[in-house]
C-alpha cells in the first residue's frame, strides 16, 4: 500500500498483460494442487490414516517451497494405492509419521526430478480394469525417429490453445537425466511416448475459478 493521496502511473499495457499472465499462472498451479491434495487426502483416509495423521501431511506439506510441492504430488494415480498402503503400514509400526512421510516422498521425487506437468485433451480417458491410467502419443515426432508423442506443459501459459480442451490432465513430468521424457524449448513444454495420469480436473470449471480468484484480487488491489 502507498502514502494516502499518492498517485501511480499506470503501466505500460504490454507489461500489465505479462503481470497479469503471471499472476494467473500462480493461481492455476495453487488451485491444481488444491485439486490433487484433495484426492490425495481421500486416498489417505481410503488406506485407513487417522484425522490426526492426515492433517500431520497437510501441515508438513503446507510448509513446502512450491517447487517442492509440485514434486510431491507427482505420483501417477495407479501407483497411489500401493505406495499409500505402504506408508501406512510404516505409520502403524511407528517408523514414520505424517512429516517424515512427506520428507521421504520430496526426496525420491527430486532424486528423478518428478514434477507437475499438464495436458490438455477434448477425451475423457479413463483408467484401464487394472488401474493403469495413461495418455498415450499420438502425434508423430520427426526428432524422434517419427514414433508417436503426448505433448504437455509446465504451466498455465504455455498450454495447448488450438483448439477447446475439457479436460486438463495432471501428469507427471519428469525432468531428471536418463528418462522417456524430452523436454521443449526452455523447459515450459515436454514430451514422452506416453504420460502417467496424476488427476484430471474439469478444465471449464477451473478457468471459472481462477477467474473468480483473479478479480478477487484485482478488486482488491484498487481498494488498496
Amino acid at each position: 500500500m502507498g502514502f494516502e493521496g499518492k498517485q501511480h502511473a499506470p503501466l505500460i499495457p504490454e507489461v500489465e498483460s505479462r503481470l497479469r499472465e503471471k499472476l494467473r499462472d500462480r493461481i492455476f498451479d495453487q488451485l491444481v494442487a488444491g485439486k490433487v491434495l484433495d484426492t490425495f487426502m481421500d486416498e489417505l483416509d481410503e488406506n485407513e490414516f487417522t484425522d490426526e495423521e492426515i492433517n500431520e501431511v497437510v501441515e508438513a506439506f503446507s510448509k513446502l517451497p512450491e517447487n517442492d510441492k509440485r514434486a510431491v504430488l507427482a505420483i501417477p494415480a495407479q501407483l497411489r494405492p500401493q505406495i499409500f498402503k505402504r506408508y501406512a503400514s510404516m505409520i502403524r509400526s511407528g517408523a514414520m509419521n505424517g512429516k517424515s512421510m512427506i520428507d521421504d516422498l520430496l526426496v525420491r521425487a527430486q532424486k528423478y526430478g518428478f514434477t507437475l506437468g499438464f495436458h490438455l485433451s477434448p477425451i475423457d480417458i479413463r483408467p484401464e480394469k487394472d488401474g493403469t491410467w495413461m495418455i498415450k502419443g499420438t502425434e508423430k515426432d520427426h526428432r524422434r525417429d517419427d514414433r508417436a508423442m503426448a505433448y504437455y506443459s509446465t504451466d498455465y501459459s504455455h498450454r495447448y490453445l488450438k483448439k477447446p480442451c475439457r479436460y486438463l490432465y495432471v501428469i507427471r513430468a519428469e525432468t531428471g537425466e536418463n528418462t522417456s521424457h524430452y523436454p521443449d524449448n526452455d523447459g515450459t513444454w515436454g514430451h514422452a511416448s506416453s504420460l502417467a495420469i496424476i488427476d484430471q480436473v474439469d478444465m471449464q470449471s477451473l478457468e471459472k475459478e481462477m477467474d473468480q480468484r483473479l478479480k478477487a484480487i484485482e478488486d482488491r488491489k484498487e481498494k488498496e
